[in-house]
């Protein structure tokens, strides 16, 4: 690995799960505060951010109401969840796919795909502020018909036999906000989640305002991360690199499906994807392009990374960002954060920086078991609502800032796409009729 990528150990305190090697306010990193101090100069003036005007979305219409309950209503069954099955076992690699924008069609997918790789910062690079809309759900804007169908469509082709036995089916968007509303953190907006039973699983898709719902981009996230990362030969173009994983998690077998930022070129444990043996091209009924292309190496799970920016503190202004995002690697269960420190922009090597999250996040598991148990409550509540004879619901949340949030069980107005097309749907149930006795029973 480079210099600039040593991995600095993790190590675990009684004050925090998540500890430096190099101190926020060691002299270390004093020193590049004074070092950078000399060199304000040749520094670009500050960015003067300004809030742009941004027209409200309307919200979706509301069905009937069915339920509701409060989540500490809701969490009143944790009492009926075995403990040691709040943790998240059996991890496996599943599909991934990249969406890319192609001049012969309108969208293409890739299957499998790769995250961008990255190169290593060996001198400072100084790069423009970040300016722009950046959607709040990148798979919703590119197809808002079907948010989680690519997901769905990259495992049937590459993997199909991984949706055996899986009872859930969801986005990390979605499980990390019921995780949030969970541990009763600050309110990050209501959330609209689109619930559907097909077959004995469920599927959870998040409903935006409107597909095309952003904000406001600020900082030097995407363009140091476009200055130090590469799309590879073929996948040029890319607009996300979406991983599905599987896992057991409260008792139940689960898919997710979240994004990667990128991989570090080392190691040797790259995935070589089965399912088709010759390279396939279809076109989907709504005009998207998937490309099947087998025999093709995967990136290994333990080179992928999340990257993080910020600016230098100030003396004695350091804490621990890593506790910012533990639960979002929980969920998702990528293996690295990168964070890089900046000075308007300008990034040196010295304050770039590589975690391992694994230790940490099972260290948060094990202590955050409460917070791990009303979720895993309100999974468990959130299924029951679908199986009985209602196959789709809506589930809303409610509540203001500082009291209990309420989740509430809406009926799904007509005209609501479903989760998936008809088209994908039935080549699901025909899964299910060729695999009778492998599939999935109904387990509460």
């Amino acid at each position: 690995m480079p210099a600039t990528l040593q991995q600095n150990a993790l190590f675990i305190s009684s004050s925090s799960i998540f500890n430096f090697n190099t101190s926020l306010t060691s002299p270390n990193l004093g020193k590049i505060r004074d070092e950078m101090s000399i060199e304000e100069t040749a520094l670009p003036d500050p960015p003067k951010w300004t809030k742009t005007p941004q027209q409200p979305l309307p919200p979706h219409t509301l069905g009937k109401l069915i339920v509701s309950s409060s989540v500490y209503e809701i969490a009143g069954g944790l009492e009926t969840i075995d403990r040691k099955s709040l943790r998240i076992e059996n991890f496996k690699f599943v599909s991934s796919y990249n969406w890319i924008t192609d001049p012969d069609v309108s969208q293409k997918l890739v299957i499998p795909g790769n995250p961008p790789r990255m190169t290593a910062l060996t001198s400072p690079i100084t790069v423009s502020p970040d300016e722009g809309f950046c959607p709040r759900d990148i798979c919703s804007s590119l197809y808002p018909e079907h948010p989680m169908e690519p997901a769905v469509v990259a495992v049937l082709q590459s993997n199909p036999t991984a949706f055996n036995k899986v009872q859930i089916v969801a986005c990390s968007k979605v499980l990390n906000h019921l995780l949030s509303i969970a541990r009763q953190w600050k309110k990050q907006g209501p959330i609209r989640i689109l619930v559907e039973r097909i077959g004995n699983t469920i599927y959870l898709g998040r409903r935006e305002n409107q597909p095309n719902d952003s904000f406001e981009l600020h900082g030097f996230g995407k363009s140091f991360s476009s200055a130090i990362t590469a799309w590879e030969p073929g996948l040029e173009g890319s607009k996300t690199h979406q991983r599905i994983v599987g896992y057991k998690f409260a008792g139940f077998n689960m898919l997710v499906r979240s994004e990667v930022d990128g991989y570090i070129p080392v190691g040797n444990d790259d995935v070589e994807i089965s399912g088709s043996s010759s390279r396939v091209e279809t076109v989907m009924p709504n005009g998207l392009k998937v490309v099947v292309e087998p025999g093709k190496k995967q990136v290994g799970q333990s080179q992928l990374f999340d990257l993080k920016t910020r600016s230098i503190p100030a003396a004695g202004k350091a804490r621990d960002p890593a506790r910012d995002y533990v639960s979002k690697f929980w969920v998702g269960q990528t293996p690295t954060l990168i964070l890089a420190y900046h000075t308007r922009g300008l990034f040196q090597p010295d304050t770039f920086f590589t975690r391992d999250m694994d230790k940490g996040v099972k260290t948060w598991e094990r202590k955050r078991w409460t917070d791990v148990g009303r979720y895993a409550a309100m999974l468990q509540w959130i299924y029951k609502q679908v199986c009985g004879e209602r196959e789709r619901v809506e589930i809303v949340q409610t509540g203001e800032e500082g009291q209990d949030y309420v989740l509430e069980v809406r009926e799904v107005m007509e005209g609501v796409e479903g989760v998936l097309s008809e088209e994908v749907k039935r080549l699901l149930l025909e899964r299910k009729n060729q695999n009778e006795d492998s599939d999935v029973e109904m387990i509460l």
